[in-house]
């Protein structure tokens, strides 16, 4: 049976999880209308101990290449979809 205190943690869980999606959404159209003028070279964490060397935006922070990857036309970025 749930108490009180539960169910408000588990109400206030999903409102932090549509916050974070929302953030998300919005951080993704950002990034697919900046122009990526100013880049750097960094360290690109995917994952939890899984990293790259990266070219990274300096505007809108989106991963543009995987620097560790030979250029044999394979690109690597956070948004592509096709």
């Amino acid at each position: 049976m749930e108490t009180k205190e539960t169910k408000e943690i588990k109400k206030r869980k999903e409102e932090l999880f549509k916050v974070i999606a929302d953030a998300n959404s919005e951080l993704e159209k950002l990034r697919s209308e900046c122009k990526h003028e100013k880049t750097f070279k960094g360290v690109w964490q995917w994952a939890p101990g899984h990293t790259f060397n990266a070219l990274i935006c300096d505007i809108c922070g989106e991963c543009l290449k995987n620097l560790d990857m030979p250029d044999d036309g394979w690109e690597t970025t956070t948004n592509k979809t096709d």
